[in-house]
């Protein structure tokens, strides 16, 4: 230690209302190491995660805080301290200067004592909270904060966010300008991408940044140039161009889209989507989301004018003098989104019209949110959206709800569905003494738009009031609930036909007796100690016959049946049939569960119904007879080998006809590396296929995300119909994914929606062609993570084709 060193730590120097306390230490050998090759103490190292996850995460080392407790106080370390009063001070050797949440190092510090000016040279590192500089040359106020570094690098660990450039000034409100600089968010070995400007402020506090004469490398070559930029450093919302997102398909061609993200307030955003397609034109995309304490709300729209690729017409006249000509069309989308809860009520909206039945196969959903457009399939309707608006109120053990639904149907053979124009609920559920009591009251208006000229559907309201007492008894070793219910159905229709009665009602009454025995036994399965129960179970039920046929079904359908369908009090959906019966429903299921940890590892079920009486009230169904004694047998079986695979079968047997009338069988796979692997095999036997849904009676369905190494994933379906022997859907693609950026290349071909076109030829002959073509696209994205991406297209392509896939 020097003679003066010795000397300055004795006392304390009063310097702009702060303290200074000199001392002399060893430098550290690593400070002189820049951005660009981080210090270790800089980064934790994560190796092997896979999916994008990062390899590193910058740490900074602690700061340390004031020996004397005031966090004004100062501490000057070097191998040689000359301090003249009221002049200056100059400091070599490895100079550190620590205050607070603040540290400064080079090898020589001159401070003039006037103007609280300092200037360095040689290893400069300034170091603050979440922020490292490095540089040659450094001058500034250290008390201030303010600095400028000449040949500087720079790191922002929170951020990721670490550069060089010839100049980096830093001001006290912590905003970064840099001069001639280049940045990236990739790891330290990995420069993919880089954003250089001749002029660059990063604005810490806020989380954006702006540069202007922008240009963007990718492996070092110039890919994009702009005039002005605005972009997130961090996890914020901020105001912006986001990247934009390319496509390419056979229908549309070139598909490009530059969203620009509005930040208007806290709970409150604006997404605006300028979208060019090649051969269908300029589309416009907007977004707006809107949360406060009680509700959360989405609006968005789209509109493409004049789209030049769209042929809507059903009538296509072969004898025109052009026939391939059509009208242009403007296509559009509009989605309402909402949910609000105000004390016991509960609001909920959830609206979206199309201009064309194609729209979103052939254009999409707008922006990145993931919306939910409530696209139904039924088992006897076609895709739809479901347009729902509901009103709910509960206090206690009482119910009422408000609900009106609508369809807009998706595809041209699809019949109209009924519109309920509105559905109101009153129920209310209670305990006395032993008994479980429900009741509810129900009023619907029922509407719905004709398909066939000159016919006019049955529409009206139906009157529901539904009644059930059931005394439930429940024990570790068994139960036993016996139920009745009282039902009563009016009807107060309009446009009848001779086989509707305009003002039907009926009044009916169902019992049921649900019981069963739990056995249980330790025993061992896949080699672990395992519970396993073996569990019989009766299911009688009996319900009056009425006559039906001459009701209408609003929205009644039949139940395909199952192992768990047999313990149903009605087999009809809905409420305008009530089915007769009088069967006892006999199975017996056995459940296997690991005694360390209570895990579930297989269930196993099988039953049959038997049939006391035919049944009077029938839907015609294909393959049922409602003569038949007793039903087919009903398998099901549920089986996780581990965390990671599980398998799932259903089957139906009909020992009558000697025939498998249904079977399902399917794996999924998901290992610990984020791999998704999905098998599935439907079967239907021709004789109970019900008509007109336009599935396949054998299907086959295989999709996958496999990691190729650490980076690269491959991304695959296949959904294969054998009626045909043709491929339903069929997409393969690639990913790329780690910390610093993302791409996808996928492929996909599918068959579009069937149509029925009426084609007229030249002699005035009219034909009517069942067309069902194939169509393909060709999708591309790139995500530089750290500057935002829309990217919402393909990632809601993935999510629908590939069980389990959840965009990262």
């Amino acid at each position: 230690m020097t003679p003066i060193g010795s000397f300055l730590r004795l006392f304390v120097l009063p310097f702009s209302l702060l303290t200074l306390t000199f001392a002399q230490v060893t430098a550290d050998p690593a400070s002189g190491q820049g951005v660009t090759e981080i210090s270790a103490a800089e980064i934790d190292a994560t190796p092997g995660n896979p999916g994008g996850a990062c390899r590193i995460r910058y740490v900074a080392p602690p700061m340390e805080t004031a020996a004397s407790g005031n966090p004004a106080t100062v501490t000057v370390e070097a191998g040689g301290i000359l301090h003249v009063e009221g002049h200056s001070s100059n400091m070599i050797d490895g100079v550190r200067i620590q205050q607070s949440g603040r540290s400064f190092e080079a090898e020589f510090v001159t401070i003039d004592d006037a103007t609280e000016i300092y200037q360095a040279e040689g290893n400069i590192r300034i170091r603050e909270d979440g922020l490292l500089l490095t540089g040659n040359t450094a001058s500034g106020n250290l008390f201030s904060g303010d600095a400028a570094i000449d040949a500087a690098t720079f790191l922002l660990h929170q951020n990721r966010l670490r550069g060089s450039a010839a100049r980096v000034s830093r001001s006290p409100d912590n905003r970064l300008t840099i001069t001639d600089g280049r940045f990236t968010t990739c790891d330290p070995d990995d420069n993919t991408w880089l954003l250089e400007g001749d002029e660059i402020e990063l604005i810490t506090e806020e989380g954006y940044g702006t540069a202007r004469d922008v240009r963007l490398r990718v492996k070092d070559i110039p890919v994009a140039w702009f005039p002005y930029l605005r972009f997130p450093i961090d996890e914020s919302r901020q105001s912006g161009f986001l990247l934009p997102s390319v496509g390419q398909d056979s229908d549309g061609g070139t598909d490009i889209s530059i969203p620009y993200y509005f930040n208007l307030a806290p709970n409150y955003d604006l997404t605006y989507s300028l979208r060019s397609i090649w051969k269908r034109g300029i589309a416009n995309e907007l977004e707006f989301r809107h949360m406060d304490a009680r509700s959360e709300n989405l609006v968005t729209g789209a509109y493409l004018p004049d789209d030049d690729e769209y042929d809507p017409r059903d009538n296509v006249d072969l004898g025109a003098a052009d026939p391939f000509d059509f009208e242009e069309q403007d296509r559009w989308l509009a989605h309402v989104k909402h949910r609000g809860v105000y004390g016991r009520w509960v609001s909920r909206i959830n609206y979206t019209a199309v201009s064309d039945i194609d729209y979103l196969r052939d254009l999409g959903s707008p922006t990145s949110t993931d919306t939910d457009f409530n696209r139904v399939v039924g088992s006897t309707q076609s895709p739809a959206l479901l347009r729902t608006g509901s009103l709910d109120y509960r206090r206690g053990n009482f119910t009422t709800a408000v609900e009106l639904r609508s369809f807009q149907k998706l595809s041209q053979i699809q019949t109209e569905q009924y519109e309920t124009l509105p559905r109101v609920t009153l129920a209310y559920r209670t305990n006395v003494a032993a008994f479980d009591v429900t009741g509810s009251v129900q009023a619907t208006q029922f509407d719905r738009n004709s398909d066939v000229p000159n016919f006019e559907p049955v529409t009206g309201a139906r009157y529901v009031f539904d009644g059930s007492v059931s005394v439930p008894m429940r024990n570790i070793w068994g139960f036993l609930v016996p139920r009745a219910d009282l039902i009563h159905r009016s009807y107060d229709l309009d446009d009848t036909t001779a086989l509707a009665r305009d003002d039907a009602e009926i009044t009916t009454g169902r019992f049921s007796i649900d019981s069963g025995l739990i056995f249980e036994r330790t025993t061992s399965f896949l080699g672990r100690s395992v519970l396993q129960t073996l569990e019989p179970r009766l299911f009688y039920l009996y319900a009056e016959e009425d006559f039906q046929d001459d009701l209408p079904r609003f929205d009644t359908s039949s139940i395909t049946p199952s192992y768990n369908q047999m313990f149903r009090v009605n087999r009809f959906t809905g409420y305008d049939r009530i089915g007769d019966a009088n069967q006892l429903s006999i199975g017996v299921s056995s459940n296997i569960s690991a005694l360390d940890n209570g895990a579930h590892m297989m269930t196993l079920g099988i039953g049959q119904i038997v049939h006391f009486e035919d049944r009077e009230v029938v839907i015609a169904e294909p393959g049922v007879d409602p003569e038949a004694g007793t039903s087919p047998f009903f398998i099901t079986a549920n089986v996780n080998f581990s965390s990671a695979l599980n398998t799932r079968m259903t089957y139906e047997w009909d020992p009558d006809e000697s025939r498998a009338n249904r079977g399902f069988f399917s794996l999924k796979y998901r290992p610990a590396n984020n791999a998704i692997f999905n098998l599935s095999y439907a079967y239907t036997n021709e004789e109970v296929h019900r008509p007109g849904q336009f599935q396949n009676e054998k299907e086959s369905n295989v999709s996958f995300i496999w990691p190729l190494g650490r980076s690269w994933h491959l991304i695959g379906r296949w959904n294969y119909g054998y009626d045909d022997n043709q491929s339903i859907e069929s997409v393969f693609g690639v990913e790329y994914n780690d910390c610093c950026w993302k791409t996808r290349l996928v492929y996909r071909r599918f068959l579009e929606e069937p149509r029925l076109i009426a084609v007229t030829d030249p002699t005035g002959g009219v034909n009517r062609v069942f067309d069902r073509r194939a169509d393909s696209g060709l999708f591309l994205e790139i995500q530089l993570k750290g500057l935002g991406s829309l990217g919402g297209r393909l990632d809601s392509l993935l999510s629908d084709t590939i069980p389990g896939y959840r965009p990262e």
